[in-house]
């Protein structure tokens, strides 16, 4: 059985998100629904299982920090895995960015690693309008390319700054797994000029 572990931090609506995925042998293997003495857990709390899915979902007032997922297999073994989540902020409320050219955000948190993707995530009318990938991320700075905005209408929206974090590195039996980690800052308003 591959395991997949998932957690989603969301800032701005103060909740908390996490999933489990349990596939035969590999991601595109069929799903395994948890039968017998096999459970799974999120920070110690049941998970509920629809559609192939785990799910464990809360109101959190305040960054979780790390999630503990416990997986216990027919056999009674157990597989323990924590995940922390790596907040983005920044300190003004307002980002401008410019057309044409690249622009530089910075943000506050962890310095950037090669295992984080960032994002921002422009929306307008309750919707997401569009997702931007930072070309480049440096320490603590984001550059977004000119051609990757170039889609974007002049105006002002509300966003949200995204890190995304992934890996494999999960205790697990042969057949290993993967893990990811999204935390969406509190809404910005950002114009674009």
């Amino acid at each position: 059985i591959l395991q997949c572990y998932s957690i989603e931090y969301d800032a701005q609506s103060q909740q908390l998100s996490c999933a489990a995925v349990y596939n035969v042998d590999n991601q595109s293997g069929s799903f395994v629904r948890l039968t017998g003495s096999s459970s799974v857990t999120c920070d110690k709390e049941a998970m509920t299982f629809d559609k192939g899915y785990y799910f464990f979902g809360k109101d959190c007032p305040k960054d979780p920090g790390k999630i503990t997922f416990q997986y216990v297999n027919n056999d009674g073994k157990k597989f323990v895995n924590a995940f922390k989540f790596k907040p983005i902020d920044t300190k003004s409320e307002n980002i401008t960015l410019t057309l044409g050219v690249d622009n530089t955000v910075s943000f506050q948190g962890k310095k950037a690693n090669e295992n984080d993707r960032f994002f921002l995530v422009l929306k307008r009318d309750g919707g997401v309008t569009a997702e931007i990938e930072a070309t480049e991320a440096d320490g603590n700075d984001l550059i977004f390319a000119a051609d990757d905005l170039s889609s974007l209408a002049k105006g002002t929206y509300d966003a949200q700054l995204s890190r995304r974090s992934e890996g494999t590195n999960v205790k697990a039996a042969d057949r290993g797994g993967f893990w990811n980690t999204e935390y969406l800052s509190v809404i910005k308003k950002v114009t674009i000029k």
